[in-house]
């Protein structure tokens, strides 16, 4: 939450005047610190919140602002998302509000008490695809451009073709390091390969069934990063 001389700061109107002012690790530029219009809000824009080790202030796997493809196993949905928080490193993402309910398709009405649940997806993250740290997007502008994104990566039939490259997300795994991160824009289409050890991370997860920690991949390619299993907390 945001903190002036050590004290939570409160919103002063609108809907949630009197509520603390939540923040994210991901902001809109040129907002000031104690403006709730700085931050993301997680009951109107579907993003995920990364372990830290995954997004370091610099020269990680990822960078906050990053583009995201999330892909409910079990319907078949997708939403298009972006990487706007750091979570805990015990689960490998947490999920929005917005993006649990888009990937519901239900409404929103309200801010929901103690709201949280697991669910099977897979996620695919373009690295370096957004605008960095400063470069929070609308929700139109999010869609838009993973959409596009996604579609020059290969679209929804390389991920569902793909898939089964992931392990289930049943044991054990811990961040670990990987390659250097590919430039802005690199997207280029590519063949799902194997995955090769050596060229290889695994990321702390969660087993949506179990609700344990358990691991998931990286894929040895430098347009993105996938994995399965996420949290959703509100």
């Amino acid at each position: 939450m945001v903190l002036d001389k050590g004290k939570p700061v409160e919103q002063t109107n609108g809907p949630y005047s009197g509520y603390y002012i939540s923040k994210t690790s991901l902001t809109y530029k040129g907002k000031p610190e104690s403006s709730p219009k700085r931050y993301v809000d997680s009951g109107t824009v579907p993003y995920l919140a990364l372990p830290g080790k995954l997004v370091p202030a610099s020269g990680g796997p990822m960078r906050l602002g990053d583009l995201a493809v999330v892909l409910d196993e079990k319907t078949g949905r997708v939403v298009y998302a972006i990487v706007a928080d750091i979570g805990p490193d015990r689960w490998v993402a947490e999920g929005s509000v917005s993006l649990a309910e888009k990937l519901e398709e239900r409404a929103r009405s309200g801010r929901k008490a103690g709201y949280d649940m697991q669910r099977a997806c897979a996620v695919l993250v373009f690295p370096y695809s957004g605008d960095g740290p400063e470069g929070a997007l609308a929700p139109q502008d999010i869609e838009r451009r993973a959409k596009a994104a996604f579609e020059a990566w290969g679209g929804i039939g390389w991920l569902m073709e793909s898939i089964s490259l992931l392990p289930e997300p049943t044991q054990w795994g811990a961040c670990a390091s990987r390659q250097a991160p590919p430039g802005p824009g690199d997207l280029a289409h590519r063949t799902p390969q194997a995955v090769s050890p050596p060229k290889s991370i695994t990321l702390r997860g969660c087993t949506p069934k179990q609700g344990s920690l358990a691991a998931a991949q990286r894929w040895p390619r430098g347009t993105h990063d996938a994995f399965r299993g996420i949290r959703f907390r509100g």
